[in-house]
């Protein structure tokens, strides 16, 4: 499994405290998530700065086969406010990831943060393998005071042709549905070719597959310190586990688990193994009663 996305630099403000350089990005949460549970080392395509600290790139070595592009500009940093809403900033920009290789694989998750990861990329892969696609880099623009913000982009549907799996936030599906309801986006998304397609909510997953609409309840009995990252982990173990055996509820069920833990810690975490399957059945109890 290769996981395409730049790690970054990140300040969180959540809960009335301030974290300052937390080792943050796709790579960081899926790789830390999917090692404690499956002892699985997934490849690694990153751009970081001359910035970016030794130890983070020693410990994301250390739980994946990791692959770095060196720029000679910082590494990409975002601020992240947690308060009345979520407000996020990008201070810098490390750049694009310069080459994927991508026969080392044939499962591909493409994140970005930003614009780093190549649209070529994507189609390339779709050749080979199986495809899911992250968007939300795809939907920023920064403003003059580097907040981020998000705008429809239709280079995205053009690109939906090469992907086998979308997962999107609520926030990335109202920027890309021009006004479609939820179910009507993802039935829209599997018309162009989209095997699955997933809308991420605080409270439900809404799923276009085979062409039939379903929903899923998230896991709420949690303590929520911080959402970010909840998505990269949710989409790291959807694709992961969807890769084995193509069981789309099984992938909904660890990946809905998987994100629950996520929120309950400030930055990329690992996962205690026999609390999740302990979750993971409780959750299948609910699921299935």
């Amino acid at each position: 499994m290769i996981i395409a996305g730049n790690l970054t630099l990140d300040e969180i403000i959540a809960k009335q405290k301030t974290y300052k350089n937390m080792l943050g990005g796709p790579p960081a949460y899926s790789v830390k998530s999917l090692y404690s549970v499956f002892s699985v080392k997934p490849t690694v395509y990153s751009c970081v700065g001359y910035d970016f600290p030794e130890s983070f790139e020693s410990e994301i070595a250390s739980l994946s086969k990791l692959y770095i592009s060196k720029s000679n500009k910082p590494t990409t940093r975002f601020k992240l406010i947690e308060t009345n809403g979520r407000q996020l900033f990008m201070l810098t920009y490390s750049g694009e990831i310069e080459t994927i290789d991508l026969s080392l694989e044939s499962v591909y998750m493409f994140s970005p943060v930003y614009k780093e990861v190549k649209l070529d990329f994507l189609k390339r892969a779709y050749k080979v393998g199986l495809v899911i696609l992250d968007p939300q880099g795809y939907l920023r623009v920064v403003d003059d005071d580097l907040r981020v913000y998000l705008r429809f982009n239709s280079a995205i549907w053009e690109l939906l042709k090469y992907v086998s799996v979308l997962r999107v936030s609520t926030d990335e599906y109202m920027a890309l549905s021009k006004g479609l309801s939820i179910k009507r986006f993802l039935e829209k998304t599997y018309t162009l070719g989209v095997e699955v397609a997933i809308v991420t909510s605080p409270k439900t997953v809404h799923v276009v597959s085979d062409g039939k609409y379903f929903e899923f309840p998230t896991y709420t009995n949690v303590n929520v310190k911080s959402t970010t990252g909840a998505g990269d982990v949710f989409t790291a173990f959807f694709t992961y586990v969807y890769s084995k055996n193509y069981d789309v509820e099984k992938a909904l069920a660890y990946a809905v688990v998987a994100s629950s833990f996520a929120v309950e810690n400030i930055g990329p975490s690992s996962i205690d193994r026999e609390r999740f399957f302990e979750r993971l059945r409780e959750y299948m109890e609910l699921l299935y009663e």
